[in-house]
């Protein structure tokens, strides 16, 4: 069993290589990540942020099966969704900007989003219409998990409200009369 404080919450993106292989060879401290490119992003090689051991090998090509979306800025790698693990430890978390997010690990609330930002996310609701996070990140060209926090900090703020319960990801305007 692995103790919550022996956990490693950040990760050292290592770069880019060719080969799986090339990456498992880069992967020298529990906290390091590899992409895995050859035209296109193919993977993400790293060892689980739970602390239990296993390497992880993250699917980013869609022709391949299930992908993730990896997104690399300023040399820090962001998943999108998160990793679910449906074996081993079974652990659950989110990589963003290398940092680890999940259960037991540090709060998504703590990720530092701009005013700026924030607003730009807002300008996206003025038709009044209902909008995914995900389709707002889409057309910002921003990570996901940026947009979806910037939503859940508007909905705290009384600008939007969550269009259906049931629908997670989905928001709209509030009322002017509801703020």
């Amino acid at each position: 069993m692995t103790k919550r404080s022996d956990v490693v919450k950040n990760v050292r993106f290592r770069g880019r290589v060719e080969y799986h292989g090339e990456a498992l060879a880069l992967l020298e401290r529990p906290e390091d990540c590899v992409l895995v490119t050859r035209g296109v992003d193919r993977e993400l090689v790293m060892k689980c942020p739970d602390g239990c051991g296993d390497t992880l090998t993250v699917n980013l090509d869609s022709r391949a099966g299930p992908a993730w979306e990896v997104y690399v800025r300023r040399n820090a790698v962001s998943l999108y969704p998160s990793v679910w693990r449906e074996t081993g430890c079974e652990s659950h978390f989110m990589l963003i900007n290398n940092h680890i997010y999940g259960f037991g690990f540090s709060s998504i609330d703590e990720i530092d989003l701009t005013d700026a930002f924030v607003q730009s996310v807002l300008q996206q609701f003025e038709d009044r219409k209902k909008h995914s996070y995900y389709e707002i990140a889409r057309e910002l060209r921003e990570m996901p998990w940026d947009v979806y926090l910037a939503c859940e900090r508007l909905v705290k703020a009384k600008k939007l409200e969550k269009a259906d319960p049931k629908n997670k990801g989905i928001y709209l305007m509030r009322e002017k009369g509801k703020q």
